[in-house]
Protein backbone atom coordinates (compact mmCIF):
# COMPACT_ATOMS: atom_id res chain seq x y z
CA UNK A 1 0.00 0.00 0.00
CA UNK A 2 1.42 3.36 -0.99
CA UNK A 3 0.99 6.50 1.12
CA UNK A 4 -0.20 9.66 -0.53
CA UNK A 5 2.67 12.05 -1.27
CA UNK A 6 1.56 14.80 1.23
CA UNK A 7 1.26 12.26 4.06
CA UNK A 8 4.63 10.75 3.16
CA UNK A 9 6.30 14.19 3.35
CA UNK A 10 4.82 14.78 6.80
CA UNK A 11 6.08 11.39 8.02
CA UNK A 12 9.57 12.00 6.68
CA UNK A 13 9.68 15.48 8.25
CA UNK A 14 8.60 14.10 11.65
CA UNK A 15 11.16 11.28 11.47
CA UNK A 16 13.90 13.79 10.63
CA UNK A 17 12.86 16.00 13.55
CA UNK A 18 12.88 13.11 16.01
CA UNK A 19 16.28 11.99 14.78
CA UNK A 20 17.78 15.47 14.99
CA UNK A 21 16.49 15.93 18.54
CA UNK A 22 18.80 13.11 19.65
CA UNK A 23 21.95 14.78 18.29
CA UNK A 24 24.29 16.99 20.37
CA UNK A 25 25.88 19.67 18.21
CA UNK A 26 27.83 21.56 20.88
CA UNK A 27 28.82 21.34 24.55
CA UNK A 28 29.69 24.26 26.82
CA UNK A 29 31.38 24.30 30.22
CA UNK A 30 30.04 27.06 32.54
CA UNK A 31 31.92 28.09 35.73
CA UNK A 32 30.44 30.30 38.46
CA UNK A 33 31.97 33.77 37.80
CA UNK A 34 31.72 34.68 41.50
CA UNK A 35 34.36 32.08 42.35
CA UNK A 36 37.81 33.68 42.64
CA UNK A 37 41.37 32.49 42.41
CA UNK A 38 41.70 32.11 46.19
CA UNK A 39 38.96 29.49 46.26
CA UNK A 40 39.82 25.82 46.26
CA UNK A 41 36.39 24.71 45.03
CA UNK A 42 34.31 25.90 42.09
CA UNK A 43 30.71 25.37 40.98
CA UNK A 44 30.19 24.52 37.33
CA UNK A 45 27.55 23.29 34.92
CA UNK A 46 27.34 21.87 31.40
CA UNK A 47 25.05 22.90 28.54
CA UNK A 48 24.13 20.59 25.67
CA UNK A 49 23.15 22.33 22.42
CA UNK A 50 20.95 20.02 20.37
CA UNK A 51 20.51 20.07 16.63
CA UNK A 52 16.86 21.07 17.03
CA UNK A 53 17.98 24.36 18.67
CA UNK A 54 17.07 23.18 22.16
CA UNK A 55 19.45 23.54 25.13
CA UNK A 56 19.68 21.02 27.96
CA UNK A 57 21.40 22.03 31.22
CA UNK A 58 22.75 20.03 34.17
CA UNK A 59 21.28 19.97 37.65
CA UNK A 60 22.77 22.09 40.42
CA UNK A 61 24.43 25.38 39.50
CA UNK A 62 22.48 25.77 36.20
CA UNK A 63 19.19 24.53 37.73
CA UNK A 64 18.67 22.18 34.79
CA UNK A 65 17.31 18.65 34.55
CA UNK A 66 20.17 16.69 33.00
CA UNK A 67 21.61 14.21 35.51
CA UNK A 68 25.31 14.11 36.43
CA UNK A 69 25.13 10.31 36.23
CA UNK A 70 25.47 10.67 32.46
CA UNK A 71 28.62 12.83 32.68
CA UNK A 72 32.25 11.96 33.43
CA UNK A 73 34.72 14.82 34.06
CA UNK A 74 38.49 14.19 34.19
CA UNK A 75 41.41 16.52 34.95
CA UNK A 76 44.97 16.19 36.24
CA UNK A 77 44.74 19.49 38.12
CA UNK A 78 41.79 18.69 40.35
CA UNK A 79 41.61 16.60 43.49
CA UNK A 80 37.89 15.82 43.54
CA UNK A 81 34.71 16.27 41.48
CA UNK A 82 31.31 15.98 43.10
CA UNK A 83 28.18 16.65 40.97
CA UNK A 84 28.87 20.15 39.72
CA UNK A 85 31.68 21.10 42.10
CA UNK A 86 35.39 20.55 41.46
CA UNK A 87 38.29 20.99 43.89
CA UNK A 88 41.61 22.17 42.49
CA UNK A 89 45.28 21.65 43.34
CA UNK A 90 46.85 25.10 42.89
CA UNK A 91 50.36 23.73 42.69
CA UNK A 92 49.43 21.50 39.77
CA UNK A 93 47.69 24.46 38.13
CA UNK A 94 50.94 26.44 38.26
CA UNK A 95 52.88 23.49 36.85
CA UNK A 96 50.37 23.33 33.98
CA UNK A 97 51.01 26.96 32.91
CA UNK A 98 48.20 28.21 35.14
CA UNK A 99 45.51 26.20 33.39
CA UNK A 100 43.04 23.48 34.32
CA UNK A 101 42.39 21.08 31.45
CA UNK A 102 39.14 19.11 31.43
CA UNK A 103 38.08 16.07 29.42
CA UNK A 104 34.30 15.72 29.51
CA UNK A 105 32.52 12.55 28.41
CA UNK A 106 28.72 12.62 28.03
CA UNK A 107 26.22 9.91 27.18
CA UNK A 108 22.98 11.22 25.69
CA UNK A 109 20.29 9.17 23.98
CA UNK A 110 22.60 6.13 23.80
CA UNK A 111 25.32 8.14 22.11
CA UNK A 112 28.71 9.15 23.53
CA UNK A 113 30.20 12.64 23.17
CA UNK A 114 33.58 14.02 24.20
CA UNK A 115 34.53 17.62 24.91
CA UNK A 116 37.79 19.29 25.91
CA UNK A 117 37.80 22.52 27.89
CA UNK A 118 40.45 24.65 29.66
CA UNK A 119 40.19 27.33 32.35
CA UNK A 120 43.01 29.83 32.73
CA UNK A 121 44.01 31.07 36.18
CA UNK A 122 45.81 34.39 36.80
CA UNK A 123 49.57 34.36 37.34
CA UNK A 124 51.57 35.89 40.17
CA UNK A 125 53.33 39.04 38.90
CA UNK A 126 55.02 40.50 41.99
CA UNK A 127 55.31 40.39 45.79
CA UNK A 128 55.28 43.14 48.39
CA UNK A 129 54.94 43.75 52.12
CA UNK A 130 52.28 45.88 53.79
CA UNK A 131 54.25 46.70 56.92
CA UNK A 132 57.93 47.40 56.32
CA UNK A 133 58.88 47.94 59.95
CA UNK A 134 60.97 45.38 61.83
CA UNK A 135 60.71 45.68 65.60
CA UNK A 136 63.65 44.48 67.66
CA UNK A 137 63.15 41.69 70.24
CA UNK A 138 59.70 40.84 68.96
CA UNK A 139 58.04 38.39 66.57
CA UNK A 140 57.15 40.36 63.44
CA UNK A 141 54.39 38.87 61.29
CA UNK A 142 54.95 39.48 57.59
CA UNK A 143 51.83 40.54 55.71
CA UNK A 144 52.85 39.49 52.21
CA UNK A 145 50.68 40.53 49.29
CA UNK A 146 50.77 39.02 45.82
CA UNK A 147 49.81 40.98 42.71
CA UNK A 148 48.21 38.80 40.02
CA UNK A 149 47.73 39.17 36.29
CA UNK A 150 43.98 39.71 36.79
CA UNK A 151 44.79 43.07 38.48
CA UNK A 152 43.82 41.67 41.87
CA UNK A 153 45.81 41.54 45.08
CA UNK A 154 45.70 38.69 47.58
CA UNK A 155 47.08 38.39 51.11
CA UNK A 156 49.24 35.35 51.82
CA UNK A 157 47.71 33.06 54.43
CA UNK A 158 48.64 29.67 55.81
CA UNK A 159 44.99 28.58 55.41
CA UNK A 160 44.56 29.16 51.68
CA UNK A 161 46.68 28.55 48.61
CA UNK A 162 46.88 30.41 45.34
CA UNK A 163 48.64 29.44 42.09
CA UNK A 164 52.33 29.96 42.87
CA UNK A 165 51.49 31.93 46.01
CA UNK A 166 51.33 29.76 49.14
CA UNK A 167 53.29 29.67 52.39
CA UNK A 168 55.02 26.51 51.19
CA UNK A 169 56.21 28.19 47.97
CA UNK A 170 57.30 31.59 49.33
CA UNK A 171 60.90 31.70 50.57
CA UNK A 172 62.14 34.51 52.84
CA UNK A 173 65.87 35.29 52.80
CA UNK A 174 67.06 37.37 55.79
CA UNK A 175 70.42 38.24 57.45
CA UNK A 176 71.78 36.02 60.22
CA UNK A 177 70.64 38.38 63.01
CA UNK A 178 67.04 37.87 61.89
CA UNK A 179 65.52 34.54 62.91
CA UNK A 180 62.71 33.16 60.79
CA UNK A 181 59.79 30.89 61.64
CA UNK A 182 57.20 30.48 58.91
CA UNK A 183 55.87 34.03 58.27
CA UNK A 184 57.44 35.50 61.43
CA UNK A 185 60.77 37.32 61.73
CA UNK A 186 62.55 37.92 65.04
CA UNK A 187 65.24 40.59 65.03
CA UNK A 188 68.01 40.54 67.63
CA UNK A 189 70.36 43.40 66.70
CA UNK A 190 74.12 43.16 66.85
CA UNK A 191 75.84 45.75 69.05
CA UNK A 192 78.74 46.20 66.69
CA UNK A 193 76.44 46.83 63.71
CA UNK A 194 73.47 49.00 64.62
CA UNK A 195 71.36 48.74 61.47
CA UNK A 196 68.64 51.13 60.41
CA UNK A 197 67.56 49.07 57.40
CA UNK A 198 67.46 45.29 57.10
CA UNK A 199 67.33 43.87 53.54
CA UNK A 200 65.23 40.76 52.94
CA UNK A 201 64.33 38.93 49.76
CA UNK A 202 61.02 37.25 48.89
CA UNK A 203 61.11 34.56 46.22
CA UNK A 204 58.47 32.36 44.62
CA UNK A 205 59.44 30.27 41.60
CA UNK A 206 60.62 32.78 38.96
CA UNK A 207 59.79 35.89 41.03
CA UNK A 208 62.31 37.55 43.35
CA UNK A 209 61.59 40.74 45.26
CA UNK A 210 64.10 42.62 47.43
CA UNK A 211 62.62 44.77 50.22
CA UNK A 212 64.24 46.86 52.97
CA UNK A 213 62.67 46.80 56.44
CA UNK A 214 63.10 49.83 58.68
CA UNK A 215 64.31 48.83 62.13
CA UNK A 216 62.36 49.92 65.21
CA UNK A 217 63.98 49.88 68.65
CA UNK A 218 60.97 51.11 70.63
CA UNK A 219 59.71 47.65 71.62
CA UNK A 220 58.91 47.48 75.37
CA UNK A 221 61.19 44.82 76.84
CA UNK A 222 59.95 42.84 79.84
CA UNK A 223 62.35 40.67 81.83
CA UNK A 224 61.27 38.51 84.75
CA UNK A 225 63.57 36.73 87.17
CA UNK A 226 61.90 34.29 89.56
CA UNK A 227 63.45 32.43 92.44
CA UNK A 228 63.10 28.68 92.78
CA UNK A 229 59.81 27.47 94.21
CA UNK A 230 59.74 25.77 97.58
CA UNK A 231 58.98 22.07 97.54
CA UNK A 232 55.57 20.86 98.63
CA UNK A 233 55.52 19.06 101.96
CA UNK A 234 54.88 15.34 101.93
CA UNK A 235 51.63 13.93 103.26
CA UNK A 236 51.70 12.21 106.63
CA UNK A 237 51.20 8.45 106.74
CA UNK A 238 47.96 6.99 108.05
CA UNK A 239 47.94 5.61 111.58
CA UNK A 240 47.79 1.85 112.06
CA UNK A 241 44.76 0.08 113.50
CA UNK A 242 44.60 -0.40 117.24
CA UNK A 243 45.24 -3.77 118.87
CA UNK A 244 42.41 -5.53 120.73
CA UNK A 245 41.06 -3.21 123.37
CA UNK A 246 43.01 -0.18 122.11
CA UNK A 247 42.18 2.83 120.03
CA UNK A 248 43.71 3.39 116.61
CA UNK A 249 47.07 5.11 116.34
CA UNK A 250 47.02 8.78 115.30
CA UNK A 251 47.88 9.72 111.72
CA UNK A 252 51.22 11.43 111.09
CA UNK A 253 51.34 15.18 110.65
CA UNK A 254 51.91 16.50 107.14
CA UNK A 255 55.33 17.96 106.44
CA UNK A 256 55.75 21.71 106.15
CA UNK A 257 56.14 23.18 102.68
CA UNK A 258 59.58 24.46 101.72
CA UNK A 259 60.35 28.16 101.58
CA UNK A 260 60.49 29.91 98.23
CA UNK A 261 63.96 31.09 97.23
CA UNK A 262 65.08 34.66 96.78
CA UNK A 263 66.53 35.26 93.29
CA UNK A 264 70.05 36.58 93.09
CA UNK A 265 70.59 40.28 92.68
CA UNK A 266 70.08 41.71 89.20
CA UNK A 267 72.45 44.39 87.93
CA UNK A 268 71.50 46.62 85.03
CA UNK A 269 73.62 49.18 83.27
CA UNK A 270 72.19 51.87 80.99
CA UNK A 271 74.28 54.12 78.76
CA UNK A 272 73.65 56.34 75.75
CA UNK A 273 75.49 56.03 72.45
CA UNK A 274 74.79 57.71 69.12
CA UNK A 275 71.26 58.64 70.16
CA UNK A 276 70.39 55.09 71.29
CA UNK A 277 70.36 53.50 74.72
CA UNK A 278 72.41 50.40 75.44
CA UNK A 279 71.21 48.22 78.29
CA UNK A 280 73.16 45.42 79.96
CA UNK A 281 71.38 42.96 82.23
CA UNK A 282 73.62 40.90 84.52
CA UNK A 283 72.61 38.05 86.84
CA UNK A 284 74.59 35.00 87.92
CA UNK A 285 77.53 36.15 85.76
CA UNK A 286 75.38 35.94 82.65
CA UNK A 287 74.79 38.98 80.47
CA UNK A 288 72.01 39.99 78.12
CA UNK A 289 72.29 43.04 75.92
CA UNK A 290 69.55 45.22 74.47
CA UNK A 291 69.42 48.27 72.21
CA UNK A 292 66.47 50.63 72.58
CA UNK A 293 65.64 54.16 71.55
CA UNK A 294 64.18 56.92 73.73
CA UNK A 295 60.65 55.64 73.02
CA UNK A 296 61.47 52.16 74.29
CA UNK A 297 61.54 50.81 77.81
CA UNK A 298 62.92 47.98 79.90
CA UNK A 299 60.99 46.50 82.82
CA UNK A 300 62.89 44.20 85.19
CA UNK A 301 60.87 42.15 87.66
CA UNK A 302 62.55 40.11 90.38
CA UNK A 303 60.12 37.83 92.15
CA UNK A 304 60.63 35.47 95.05
CA UNK A 305 59.76 31.83 94.56
CA UNK A 306 56.41 30.56 95.78
CA UNK A 307 56.32 28.66 99.04
CA UNK A 308 55.53 24.97 98.89
CA UNK A 309 52.16 23.70 100.09
CA UNK A 310 52.03 21.84 103.37
CA UNK A 311 51.45 18.12 103.32
CA UNK A 312 48.10 16.69 104.36
CA UNK A 313 47.79 14.96 107.71
CA UNK A 314 47.52 11.19 107.72
CA UNK A 315 44.23 9.48 108.55
CA UNK A 316 43.88 8.09 112.05
CA UNK A 317 44.06 4.34 112.55
CA UNK A 318 40.91 2.29 112.98
CA UNK A 319 39.89 1.36 116.52
CA UNK A 320 39.73 -2.30 117.51
CA UNK A 321 36.40 -4.13 117.38
CA UNK A 322 34.76 -5.36 120.56
CA UNK A 323 35.60 -8.87 121.77
CA UNK A 324 34.41 -11.00 124.66
CA UNK A 325 37.19 -9.50 126.75
CA UNK A 326 37.45 -5.91 125.49
CA UNK A 327 35.18 -3.10 124.47
CA UNK A 328 35.56 -1.53 121.04
CA UNK A 329 38.43 0.98 120.71
CA UNK A 330 38.05 4.52 119.40
CA UNK A 331 39.47 5.58 116.05
CA UNK A 332 42.83 7.36 116.17
CA UNK A 333 43.08 11.10 115.70
CA UNK A 334 43.94 12.40 112.22
CA UNK A 335 47.34 14.02 111.77
CA UNK A 336 47.64 17.79 111.50
CA UNK A 337 48.25 19.38 108.12
CA UNK A 338 51.72 20.78 107.49
CA UNK A 339 52.29 24.52 107.39
CA UNK A 340 52.62 26.18 103.99
CA UNK A 341 56.09 27.45 103.15
CA UNK A 342 56.81 31.17 103.10
CA UNK A 343 57.24 32.88 99.77
CA UNK A 344 60.78 33.90 98.91
CA UNK A 345 61.83 37.52 99.19
CA UNK A 346 62.02 39.54 96.01
CA UNK A 347 65.55 40.05 94.73
CA UNK A 348 67.44 43.31 94.76
CA UNK A 349 67.77 45.28 91.53
CA UNK A 350 70.68 47.70 91.14
CA UNK A 351 70.54 49.96 88.10
CA UNK A 352 73.68 51.86 87.08
CA UNK A 353 73.35 54.68 84.55
CA UNK A 354 75.03 57.81 83.27
CA UNK A 355 71.80 59.61 82.36
CA UNK A 356 69.64 62.19 84.06
CA UNK A 357 67.80 60.37 86.91
CA UNK A 358 64.35 61.18 85.50
CA UNK A 359 65.35 59.82 82.10
CA UNK A 360 66.80 56.65 83.63
CA UNK A 361 63.63 55.95 85.64
CA UNK A 362 61.47 56.51 82.58
CA UNK A 363 63.52 54.17 80.40
CA UNK A 364 64.29 51.37 82.85
CA UNK A 365 61.94 50.30 85.62
CA UNK A 366 62.76 47.83 88.38
CA UNK A 367 60.12 45.97 90.35
CA UNK A 368 60.74 43.56 93.23
CA UNK A 369 57.92 41.27 94.39
CA UNK A 370 57.74 38.84 97.29
CA UNK A 371 56.77 35.28 96.47
CA UNK A 372 53.31 33.90 97.22
CA UNK A 373 52.95 31.66 100.29
CA UNK A 374 52.15 27.99 100.17
CA UNK A 375 48.83 26.71 101.45
CA UNK A 376 48.60 24.71 104.64
CA UNK A 377 47.82 21.03 104.32
CA UNK A 378 44.46 19.59 105.28
CA UNK A 379 44.10 17.83 108.59
CA UNK A 380 43.73 14.08 108.35
CA UNK A 381 40.41 12.37 109.04
CA UNK A 382 39.95 10.59 112.31
CA UNK A 383 40.07 6.80 112.17
CA UNK A 384 36.87 4.77 112.28
CA UNK A 385 35.75 3.67 115.73
CA UNK A 386 35.65 -0.03 116.42
CA UNK A 387 32.34 -1.93 116.26
CA UNK A 388 30.63 -2.78 119.53
CA UNK A 389 29.24 -6.26 120.21
CA UNK A 390 25.49 -5.94 119.52
CA UNK A 391 24.71 -9.61 119.05
CA UNK A 392 21.67 -9.33 121.31
CA UNK A 393 20.24 -6.42 119.29
CA UNK A 394 20.79 -7.23 115.61
CA UNK A 395 19.26 -3.93 114.45
CA UNK A 396 21.74 -1.89 116.46
CA UNK A 397 24.53 -4.08 115.17
CA UNK A 398 23.48 -3.41 111.57
CA UNK A 399 23.30 0.33 112.20
CA UNK A 400 26.74 0.35 113.78
CA UNK A 401 28.13 -1.19 110.59
CA UNK A 402 26.41 1.37 108.37
CA UNK A 403 27.00 4.46 110.52
CA UNK A 404 30.41 4.37 112.11
CA UNK A 405 31.70 7.29 114.09
CA UNK A 406 35.27 8.50 113.80
CA UNK A 407 37.99 9.80 116.00
CA UNK A 408 38.78 13.54 116.01
CA UNK A 409 40.11 15.09 112.80
CA UNK A 410 43.52 16.71 112.67
CA UNK A 411 43.92 20.48 112.42
CA UNK A 412 44.48 22.12 109.04
CA UNK A 413 47.94 23.57 108.59
CA UNK A 414 48.41 27.32 108.44
CA UNK A 415 49.28 29.13 105.25
CA UNK A 416 52.77 30.53 104.87
CA UNK A 417 53.63 34.22 104.68
CA UNK A 418 54.33 36.39 101.65
CA UNK A 419 57.94 37.12 100.89
CA UNK A 420 59.30 40.60 101.45
CA UNK A 421 60.02 43.13 98.73
CA UNK A 422 63.63 43.59 97.70
CA UNK A 423 65.41 46.88 97.06
CA UNK A 424 65.42 48.74 93.76
CA UNK A 425 68.34 51.18 93.62
CA UNK A 426 69.30 53.67 90.90
CA UNK A 427 72.93 54.77 90.88
CA UNK A 428 74.04 57.68 88.73
CA UNK A 429 77.77 57.15 88.26
CA UNK A 430 80.63 59.57 88.29
CA UNK A 431 83.70 59.02 86.13
CA UNK A 432 85.46 56.74 88.65
CA UNK A 433 82.40 54.54 89.14
CA UNK A 434 81.91 54.47 85.38
CA UNK A 435 85.32 52.86 84.92
CA UNK A 436 84.86 50.51 87.89
CA UNK A 437 81.52 49.20 86.64
CA UNK A 438 82.96 48.58 83.18
CA UNK A 439 85.80 46.58 84.68
CA UNK A 440 83.57 44.68 87.13
CA UNK A 441 81.08 43.48 84.52
CA UNK A 442 83.42 43.45 81.52
CA UNK A 443 81.24 45.92 79.64
CA UNK A 444 82.47 47.29 76.33
CA UNK A 445 80.81 50.08 74.41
Amino acid sequence: MKLPIPLLLVFLSLSSSLYSAKTVDDIRFIVDPSDKVENNSFQFGIQLFLSNQKIIETKGYLNGTFSWKNIEVQSNQITKIDDGVFFVDHRKIRENNHKVDFIIKIRYKRKNYSYIHSIEFPELDSLTLVNRKLQAYKDNYLRIYGYFSNSKTYLLSSDTEYPGFSSSEITIHAPREVAQNDLFLYYHPQWSELDHDIPIKLTSNQISQEICLRTDYSTPIKIEKIGAYGKNGEDGNSGTSGDDGYEGYPGENGWDGGFGQQPNDVFAYLAEKDGYLLCWLIQDNRQKKYIIDHHGSVTITSKGGEGGDGGNGGEGGQGSHATEEYDAGNGGQGGNGGRGGDGGNGGNIIIYHDLHPDVAKRIIYGKSIGGSPGEGGSGGRGGKDGIEDNSETPILGLLSLIIRTRGPHGDDGKNGSYGEIGNVVYKCMNSEEYVAIHETFNIEL
